[in-house]
């Protein structure tokens, strides 16, 4: 003969089935990730980063999205990615079009991206740095005869 329990466990109220544990509720402002733990290389990486560079986009993009600090390092990291939220230096697109507009002489309204400050050398810049080392090699070998 089989007996069978009654023991079935608590039941849910109504409120309890409806709603589901969501870790979003725990994050801290602007972050969009679960935060890694603390043995995690890509942490490790940025953490050092941040501390070697302090004014470092990816590190300060990282460690805002992922939580990675707490209390007001947090809060400071925040008002800095903000900041760069709001200038254009973390919107890939932004900085495309700003080196699009580099390469072809066009001005953009405001281009305050970091490629946007860097200057690269043209195709004439190219061919006379070429030209000068070839020659500057060209006297070394007529020197050495």
């Amino acid at each position: 003969m089989v007996v069978k329990s009654n023991k079935s466990g608590p039941t849910p109220t109504s409120e309890e089935e409806g709603q589901t544990k969501d870790a979003r509720r725990y994050f801290k402002e602007g972050q969009k990730h679960v935060t890694p733990p603390k043995g995690d290389s890509t942490r490790g990486f940025y953490e050092s980063l941040l501390e070697e560079k302090p004014d470092s986009v990816m590190a300060i993009r990282y460690c805002v999205e992922y939580g990675i600090f707490a209390g007001e390092k947090h809060r400071k990291l925040l008002a800095q990615y903000n900041d760069l939220k709001a200038s254009g230096d973390l919107n890939p697109n932004k900085r495309a079009l700003d080196r699009v507009a580099e390469k072809f002489g066009i001005a953009s309204e405001e281009s305050s991206a970091p490629s946007a400050k860097r200057r690269k050398t043209t195709k004439d810049e190219k061919s006379k740095k070429k030209s000068s080392s070839s020659k500057v090699k060209k006297e070394k070998k007529s020197k050495s005869k």
